[in-house]
């Protein structure tokens, strides 16, 4: 796997590795299944037992996965209820028909060797047997063929009891004596099932509820034991209101019944730091299609809306890190969701009244009395609705608020959201700073010595914590577990160009440990106040005046200048790797990509930043080489970044190898704001230029800034 993928992410299938103890099926199927439920956990974040599938399609970008169209596909014909979402009888269909599809290929899904291939020989084993006891070559099991196959099989599932058991639940008698089947994605469940239960298992059996036709009777039964508020959904959907009733209440601080956007982003989860752009980045585009007024702020209403959109492509948890029903949240928006999908009778991804009576009688059991009213007071007249009037989701889940929790929270309030002050969180009058004079550097450093505090960040390798040494202020890098020799080499190329730095605009080393011993390696670096540049304009929504951004601007440009000129291109060049010091004074960080060879041909860096040369070694490994030039692309995006204040591509709402296939293919850029004044909107068009050849040097790119300025 390429460098930019590798960097920041821990693949949490190397937490266990399959070792079947022998040949057996049962060994075989328990140790897949093992593997396979810890996969499906580690895509749940909510734990909510199921997940969006374009959740599922983030993650696997983000590791470099390139055959999303394809996989969309087979998603199609996996997704049984049509809601866009995973369980995990679903996630277990989906990877065996990928198998097939692809010839069994699951580096991307699990990056362990040994994992990947039990998880295709467990497929293979079971496919091959779901034919081999389908006397009639129906590819579906009765009872008789089934019986057969766990008595010859898995003899120990029938003596313990297990098999009846669970046929019991997934393959009700009545369906069997009307001369029912069950196909092979309810078969490999059954199989996941039992390994859960068999005497000694380590299988947790998470997922090991009823599905298929079961499931959907289990639903009808529990719903026709009680109606209207006694209904068990009219009960759930209550819970999860309350809990977002209480997640919002904790941003309004003010209690002024709205949240801020930087109150939003300032919550958001100090994740690694590629981890926090995807989420802050998929956070700004949400909340501009939900903030319809452009006031910069969402009523509890709008937070249902924002929070509903941010679970379509990833979890709950993204925005509310400290919910406490954060399962519960993301398990609502996924059945109001199925709900809408389900009774939308015409496919126009609105509802009108016959929809929501439909929706109301299966769910609830009737039509609540005040249904029709709210329904009057929500509804409007669409252009595609011919006349009829309609609800959208955001409606529909207000009604549900509404109808549910009468005594709500906010049933009665409204916000008086101020106008949006574009000063507010504007950075001015901060001109050239004066030169600070560096430390001396330590050496030797002694790990009892650094007396860390606060975590600043964490990447797939280790931590970087806020501390002391000697009481003086320091940022320590500490590893995580036992350092490989590749790592190690990596801290060691690392180091040997940070101790050739001393430049004000490059960040500073003040001394490092690399020695693999019990203690590990520790790096220690000066302190830069303000974070990096992209957390200071996403997270605290910070926005520079002209001033400032051409200063920042023109300080990331003389330290990749200092950079280049000592023989180094940096390869990772964007916002995140620029930290800030006490008086937004910017600092290029972040080497470990650096390289001294004058040309390279690997897929290295963040795909937002990446030069088209260098995404071309993605799709096609080794052939395009590369040289500094790359650095100028990536400073490009980083000067829209400055002058815009905003994530790069985030406005598209594509994901990480969408953004990649239209850079590559269609030559796509962040679009620019015709606020941005002329010169600056230039230089960024020529650092960022495909034709390599037109992109200026950083010598360049310094004396055009010192132009603007004069």
């Amino acid at each position: 796997m390429f460098k930019f993928l590798q960097k920041g992410v821990t693949d949490p299938s190397k937490q266990y590795i399959a070792a079947p103890k022998d040949a057996s099926l049962q060994s075989l199927l328990h140790e897949a299944f093992k593997v396979l439920e810890h996969r499906f956990a580690n895509f749940d974040h909510d734990k909510a037992e199921t997940l969006m599938y374009k959740e599922l399609e983030r993650e696997l970008s983000m590791m470099g996965f390139r055959d999303g169209d394809k996989l969309a596909q087979i998603f199609k014909r996996v997704d049984f209820d049509g809601n866009g979402t995973l369980d995990f009888s679903e996630f277990l269909a989906l990877l065996y028909l990928w198998a097939m599809n692809e010839g069994g290929d699951y580096s991307a899904f699990f990056r362990h060797p040994t994992n990947a291939a039990i998880i295709k020989k467990a497929f293979e084993t079971m496919e091959t047997s779901m034919l081999k006891y389908d006397v009639d070559r129906s590819r579906k099991l009765s009872i008789d063929e089934l019986d057969a196959f766990f008595n010859e099989q898995l003899p120990q599932a029938v003596k313990c009891g297990a098999y009846k058991e669970i046929a019991d639940e997934t393959f009700p008698k009545e369906e069997r004596a009307a001369g029912g089947e069950i196909n092979f994605p309810r078969f490999m469940h059954m199989l996941y099932i039992c390994m859960s239960k068999m005497e000694g298992n380590r299988v947790p059996g998470k997922y090991a509820s009823p599905i298929g036709v079961a499931k959907e009777e289990y639903k009808k039964q529990q719903a026709s034991k009680a109606k209207g508020a006694e209904s068990p959904t009219w009960k759930f959907l209550r819970s999860a209101f309350k809990v977002l009733e209480t997640d919002f209440a904790r941003f309004d601080q003010s209690g002024d019944n709205y949240i801020d956007y930087s109150e939003l982003s300032m919550g958001v989860p100090q994740r690694a730091g590629f981890e926090r752009f995807q989420i802050l980045s998929r956070l700004e585009h949400k909340f501009k299609l939900v903030d319809v007024d452009k006031s910069h702020a969402v009523d509890f209403f709008e937070f249902l809306y924002l929070g509903f959109l941010m679970t379509q492509e990833g979890c709950y948890s993204d925005l509310v890190e400290e919910s406490e029903g954060q399962a519960m949240v993301m398990r609502a928006f996924v059945d109001i969701h199925s709900y809408y999908i389900k009774c939308d009778a015409n496919q126009s991804k609105r509802l009108e009244i016959e929809d929501v009576e439909s929706f109301s009688n299966m769910q609830f059991g009737e039509i609540p009395e005040r249904l029709h009213q709210l329904f009057k007071e929500n509804s409007y007249v669409s252009s595609q609705s011919k006349g009829a009037p309609v609800v959208d989701i955001m409606r529909f889940m207000k009604m549900l608020y509404l109808l549910t929790c009468e005594d709500g929270r906010y049933v009665q309030t409204k916000a008086l959201k101020p106008g949006y002050d574009d000063k507010k969180h504007l950075i001015q009058k901060q001109g050239e700073t004066a030169a600070i004079q560096r430390p001396p550097r330590i050496s030797p450093v002694v790990n009892a010595k650094f007396q860390k505090s606060k975590k600043l960040g964490e990447g797939g390798q280790g931590a970087v914590y806020l501390g002391t040494y000697e009481s003086q202020k320091v940022a320590g890098k500490v590893m995580f577990g036992k350092v490989t020799k590749e790592v190690m080499e990596d801290l060691e190329n690392e180091v040997e160009l940070f101790m050739k730095l001393d430049h004000p605009n490059c960040h500073y080393m003040l001394g490092a440990k690399l020695v693999a011993d019990a203690e590990g390696p520790l790096l220690l670096t000066e302190v830069c106040d303000e974070g990096s540049l992209f957390d200071l304009y996403a997270k605290k929504q910070k926005k520079f005046d002209p001033d400032t951004a051409l200063r920042i601007a023109k300080e990331c440009a003389m330290g990749l200048e200092h950079l280049h000129s000592i023989g180094y291109m940096h390869r990772d060049v964007k916002s995140l790797n620029v930290f800030m010091a006490s008086g937004y004074v910017a600092k290029v960080a972040d080497f470990g990509m650096a390289t001294t060879k004058p040309t390279c041909s690997d897929a290295c860096g963040t795909v937002q930043w990446m030069a088209p040369e260098v995404l071309a070694n993605f799709y096609h490994p080794g052939s395009t080489p590369y040289d500094k030039r790359c650095d100028v692309y990536s400073y490009g995006i980083m000067l829209w970044e400055i002058y815009h204040c905003s994530c790069p591509f985030a406005e598209t709402g594509l994901d990480q190898m969408q953004i990649a296939r239209a850079v590559n293919k269609n030559g796509i850029r962040p679009r620019m704001k015709d606020s941005i004044i002329r010169p600056i909107k230039d230089l960024i068009s020529l650092c960022w230029a495909k034709r390599v050849a037109s992109r200026p040097l950083f010598s360049e790119i310094i004396m055009t800034l010192n132009k603007i300025g004069e």
